[in-house]
C-alpha cells in the first residue's frame, strides 16, 4: 500500500529518494546506523548484529518497512497535521466568531450603542425604545443621541439614531434591509455614498429633507439576523463628518455580531 502511494506521487518519490540518498549526520539522543555487512551467519546494521536466518531477515524487513512509513509519514503528512489553515476560504471557528441567531428584545437593547461607547461629547436624546411585531416575531430597539457641532462659526446640534431589528431568520432580515434601503433610495435627491466592508450586507445613502432643508444620512447593515440602521443629521457642511458617521456604523455592526456570538 505505502509502495502504490509512492508509484503514484512523483513529488512523494523525490521527497523520499532525498529523505533515504542523504548523508548521515550525528544527532544528540539519536540511534544512527552508518554501515552494514551480510555474511553467511550474520547480519551487521552498523552497531546492531542479528543472526542471518529466516527470522532475522523477518526483523530486518518489518523495521525497513517501518522506517519507511515514518519517512512517508513525516514528508507526506506531517504538514497537514501540524498546519492549522486560517486562510479567509477556511471555516476553522467560522461558527464562533460568525454566529448567526435571533436575538429576543433584551439582546437587541445590548446592540444599541449606549453613552460609553459613544465618541465624546453625544448625549442620549430620550429613553430605549423597544418593541415586538406579532406578525413577523423581530424584536427592535431604538435610541437618540445629539452632540454640538461648530459649523460655519456657530453651533449646530447633529443627531444620531439607531434602529436595530432582529428577526427569526437570516433570511426575514435579508428582506427587511432591501425594503428598507429601496425606501432611503427613493428620497429626494438620494444618493448612494461609501461605506467600509460591515457586515454580510451594507448601504449608505444621504438624501435631502425639504421641510427641514437638511440632508440626513443614512447606514445600514445586515449582520446575520440582526439589521442596524444609522441616521445621522444634518449632515455638516465640513468633510469631517463622514469619518464619525462611518465610526458610529463601524461600532453598532461590531456590538450587532458581539450579541449574537454570546
Amino acid at each position: 500500500m505505502v509502495q502504490e502511494e509512492i508509484e503514484a506521487d512523483p513529488e512523494l518519490r523525490r521527497q523520499l529518494q532525498l529523505q533515504l540518498t542523504a548523508p548521515a549526520t550525528n544527532a544528540t539522543g539519536s540511534l544512527l546506523i552508518t554501515g552494514s555487512q551480510v555474511s553467511r551467519s550474520s547480519i551487521a546494521l552498523g552497531p546492531l548484529t542479528i543472526n542471518n536466518t529466516r527470522g532475522g531477515r523477518a526483523v530486518i524487513a518489518l523495521v525497513a518497512a517501518l522506517l519507511l512509513a515514518l519517512v512517508v509519514l513525516a514528508v507526506y503528512g506531517g504538514t497537514r497535521l501540524i498546519m492549522v489553515d486560517d486562510s479567509p476560504e477556511s471555516s476553522q471557528d467560522d461558527s464562533a466568531r460568525h454566529a448567526v441567531r435571533a436575538l429576543n428584545v433584551s439582546e437587541v437593547k445590548r446592540v444599541v450603542p449606549d453613552l460609553t461607547s459613544m465618541p465624546s461629547g453625544w448625549e442620549r436624546s430620550g429613553s430605549l425604545a423597544t418593541g415586538k411585531e406579532e406578525e413577523n416575531g423581530c424584536s427592535g430597539a431604538q435610541a437618540r443621541f445629539s452632540t454640538n457641532n461648530w459649523n460655519n462659526g456657530s453651533t449646530r446640534t447633529v443627531w444620531a439614531e439607531f434602529t436595530v431589528w432582529s428577526c427569526p431568520s437570516a433570511a426575514l432580515t435579508t428582506k427587511r434591509f432591501e425594503e428598507t434601503r429601496s425606501g432611503v433610495a427613493n428620497n429626494n435627491k438620494a444618493r448612494e455614498i461609501s461605506l467600509p466592508e460591515l457586515g454580510d450586507q451594507r448601504s449608505a445613502i444621504t438624501h435631502y429633507n425639504i421641510d427641514l432643508d437638511e440632508t440626513t444620512a443614512v447606514a445600514l447593515a445586515r449582520v446575520g439576523t440582526v439589521l442596524v440602521e444609522l441616521e445621522y443629521q444634518p449632515v455638516p457642511d465640513d468633510s469631517g463628518w463622514s469619518r464619525e458617521f462611518e465610526q458610529l456604523a463601524s461600532a453598532v455592526t461590531t456590538r450587532a455580531q458581539q450579541v449574537q456570538n454570546a
